[in-house]
């Protein structure tokens, strides 16, 4: 509900800002994992670094998701399978670095907005904003 506020602010705005407030939103898992290693502070800046720029795609992500759909509840079941997707994944890798994990995650949404971009997919948003007025 919040991204077509932020959105007709400007683009930016809402893919951005957006993001970062569903990075901040997830902050709290970082209090659920428990940390098996400590890790120097520029790899612990460097992991939050990297988690805002995943948390950011795939903020752009499920956005698209919401437009095309125009359903929360489709945006929804999206989250669920990506996060799904990502437990079952484990099952045939196994890494035992959160950061590593992270920088995983990270590239693979990285990936899917870049797609996105280059098929022109983006420009749903323009679409779906001059429809809904």
């Amino acid at each position: 509900f919040m991204f077509p506020a932020l959105y007709r602010i400007k683009p930016w705005v809402g893919l951005l800002v957006g993001g970062l407030i569903w990075f901040a939103w997830h902050i709290p898992l970082v209090f659920v994992i428990p940390q098996s290693v400590e890790y120097p502070i520029w790899q612990t800046v460097l992991n939050y670094l990297i988690l805002g720029i995943g948390s950011i795609c795939t903020f752009v992500y499920l956005s698209y998701i919401y437009v095309k759909s125009r359903s929360v509840w489709v945006t929804s079941f999206a989250h669920i399978a990506m996060n799904n997707s990502a437990s079952s994944f484990s099952y045939f890798a196994v890494l035992q670095d959160q950061f590593l994990a992270n920088i995983g995650l990270s590239l693979t949404m990285l990936i899917v907005v870049i797609f996105l971009y280059y098929k022109n997919k983006l420009k749903t948003f323009k679409e779906y904003f001059e429809t809904a007025g």
